[in-house]
């Protein structure tokens, strides 16, 4: 079965940018000498184009290859991925078995920012915690069960867990890691309500 070569981690998608706290027009490409400035050429448009224009030599130059050479360019790596179902990106990419085949070889990862090649990058992995508590007045506390209350504890319980399991790694200067695997919500939701009632539900991300 022929190897695969992947490039992949490059992504379409940039953070959001408020030009006001900007010196440049995030949303006009300007080039200054060898530095192109504006919005998501770091992160990760570059990569994108460098992807790009290594196909096209490919496809016009026409090379002999022992391997298939293969490239994912991610539409929601900003997004952090479909939160609940792999609808869209990567995540649906993967439910349908469509990047099965990068299992027969290498897969390098373009999507460094600025940095120069390295041999780790930081990633995520997505959680989310869903906690039943009891609906009731907010005047009346100890009648109810604080969802949200119950959800910093468990969450802290689970960051001490996480942390005790997977401290810092003795290489991570040397390696010149910015800082070191970290467990943290994000987001909260508590559904419907007002603020005179105790949460009988909470969805933690």
């Amino acid at each position: 079965e022929c190897p695969t070569i992947a490039f992949a981690g490059s992504h379409m998608d940039v953070v959001v940018a408020d030009k006001n706290t900007w010196k440049r027009d995030p949303f006009k490409m300007e080039i200054d000498g060898d530095i192109i400035h504006g919005r998501g050429t770091t992160d990760c448009l570059g990569h994108v184009a460098l992807l790009a224009d290594l196909f096209v030599q490919l496809a016009e130059k026409k090379p002999k290859l022992n391997c298939t050479v293969a490239g994912v360019i991610i539409v929601d790596e900003e997004a952090g991925g479909s939160r609940d179902e792999a609808d869209v990106g990567v995540g649906r990419l993967m439910k349908e078995g469509e990047l099965s085949f990068l299992r027969r070889g290498p897969v390098i990862w373009l999507d460094c920012a600025d940095k120069q090649p390295n041999i780790g990058s930081g990633g995520t992995v997505q959680w989310a915690l869903n906690v039943k508590g009891k609906l009731f007045h907010s005047g009346f506390p100890h009648k109810g069960i604080n969802a949200v209350e119950l959800a910093m504890e468990i969450s802290s319980a689970l960051q001490r867990h996480f942390y005790e399991k997977f401290p810092p790694h003795e290489k991570e200067k040397e390696y010149g890691f910015e800082c070191s695997s970290s467990f943290k919500p994000t987001q909260i939701s508590t559904g419907e309500g007002s603020v005179n009632q105790i949460p009988s539900s909470v969805r933690m991300w």
